[in-house]
């Protein structure tokens, strides 16, 4: 029987510079920011309802994906960075919910859609 653990995963966004508060424009970033926000948080909500960690991913380890996508959600790749510290079996765990999960997120977020975004796993 497979262990089963908690995890946690975080969508590493760009931060988007925009003015100062109360500056012309700044309520308009702010809420291009918070739209952002919500793409990334759909985004990982839909990748991670598809994964389970194997048994050989021990707690603390961590792992980053760099997914690219094309509009309409559909994946192109995912790579793992180079400090990944899960064996083949989590990476093939992940590889194998990131193309569960498509098309990820994009009606609705057209406008703040990201091309590459990068995912964080790690197991508690």
């Amino acid at each position: 029987m497979q262990r089963l653990y908690r995890f946690i995963a975080l969508i590493l966004a760009t931060t988007l510079a925009g003015p100062a508060l109360g500056a012309p424009g700044a309520r308009a970033t702010a809420h291009a920011g918070q739209a952002a926000g919500d793409y990334a948080i759909a985004v990982r909500q839909k990748v991670l309802r598809n994964w389970t960690a194997p048994a050989s991913v021990e707690p603390g380890q961590r792992c980053r994906v760099v997914i690219t996508q094309s509009p309409g959600g559909t994946v192109v790749s995912s790579q793992f960075g180079a400090d990944c510290q899960f064996d083949i079996v989590g990476r093939e765990s992940i590889e194998r919910a990131v193309r569960k999960a498509q098309p990820l997120p994009y009606k609705g977020y057209e406008a703040v859609f990201q091309r590459t975004m990068s995912v964080d796993f790690a197991v508690l």
